[in-house]
């Protein structure tokens, strides 16, 4: 490791668990949904949930979808964002460090940050690999990094990266990404977000007066600042520009719903059916809340989300693979750092 580092760059994702076994899957799901921005009820229910309901069932549950996606070199999750990091630190001085971490999991955001803070570092951008902002994710990163590095004795300049959902060189990787696929001329597009329950965006609204008072709240210019769902639509929205699809040609859904509480509307579960009815055929799905392939999309939309298309009179559906570690994304990731900490091409 250099020690003369002046700028350093700390990618960040949701995490994995280490292995596809049942005990690391329940550690992981322990750590990840004890986290207070993930599950917003108070304390003493949420240990009750996750420690009495969640953890002694759920690994068994989904330990065989896990399974599905493992290969020789881990989670795609893990490998894609090494390969990532590797990338850009090709395109950028070598005085700056790129370094991964984890939310949840290793390498975990402790070891990470420690071992930047021994470089000495001036500059420090901590950049959350969701492009869509929400207090689940990007939030509860920036808040553990924030508790993490003010006990340090020494302070750096530190940036955050809270959100790229219409940086125009996010869209142009995804172009790039889906191009080929587009051009076979699929019946309909869907755009399928992770979902979130309705309370985020409730509690977001400090206003109370817009979010989720209509269905085109999000449309609007009045759009509350930092509105999950409100930058999904926006990210639809200039992904489908880009190819000049027109309105009906394309539509919005959330994904892997957790609970019984209300989360955002329309379920792909329900809308891929709802689309097949319709009489879709042929459905190409792009999920741009993720930026590497991982359990919601390689399993869930490619595997069962897909069966029940196919179940409903659908003939095919296919994923738009995800950024991962293309050459487009590299590229956008290492710009977006550049303008972040005004480094010259």
């Amino acid at each position: 490791m250099s020690h003369n580092t002046s700028k350093a760059i700390l990618l960040i994702n949701l995490g994995s668990p280490q292995a596809p076994s049942i005990s690391a899957i329940r550690r992981y799901l322990k750590q990840f949904l004890s986290d207070k921005r993930v599950m917003t009820m108070p304390a003493p229910l949420r240990w009750l949930i996750v420690n009495l309901v969640i953890a002694p069932f759920r690994p068994s549950a989904i330990k065989s979808s896990y399974q599905s996606i493992w290969s020789e070199q881990g989670f795609p999750l893990i490998v894609h964002a090494k390969k990532l990091a590797t990338g850009i630190s090709s395109l950028l001085d070598k005085t700056c460090l790129v370094e991964i971490g984890m939310r949840y999991g290793l390498p975990d955001l402790n070891n990470t940050l420690e071992k930047i803070r021994q470089t000495g570092v001036q500059q420090l951008l901590i950049f959350p690999l969701f492009p869509q902002y929400s207090s689940a994710t990007t939030g509860s990163i920036i808040e553990e990094c924030m508790n993490i590095i003010r006990g340090w004795n020494t302070i750096p300049e530190v940036t955050f990266v809270s959100s790229f959902y219409q940086h125009p060189l996010f869209i142009e990787a995804w172009r790039q990404r889906s191009q080929s696929l587009i051009q076979q001329h699929p019946d309909h597009v869907l755009f399928s977000f992770h979902g979130l329950p309705e309370s985020h965006i409730l509690d977001g609204d400090v206003t109370q007066e817009h979010c989720l008072k209509s269905d085109s709240c999000c449309l609007s210019e009045n759009a509350i600042h930092g509105c999950y769902r409100a930058q999904c639509f926006k990210t639809a929205g200039m992904i489908a520009e880009t190819f000049s699809l027109d309105h009906s040609k394309y539509s919005i859904s959330f994904q892997s719903r957790l609970g019984k509480a209300k989360w955002l509307e329309p379920y792909t579960t329900r809308h891929v059916k709802h689309l097949a009815e319709k009489g879709v055929k042929n459905l190409l799905v792009f999920c741009p809340s993720f930026v590497a392939d991982c359990l919601e999309t390689t399993h869930e939309i490619q595997s069962e989300i897909k069966e029940e298309f196919l179940n409903c009179g659908g003939e095919s559906l296919t994923l738009v693979p995800s950024l991962n570690s293309s050459q487009p994304w590299i590229k956008a990731v290492a710009s977006m750092i550049k303008e972040k900490l005004n480094i010259a091409d």
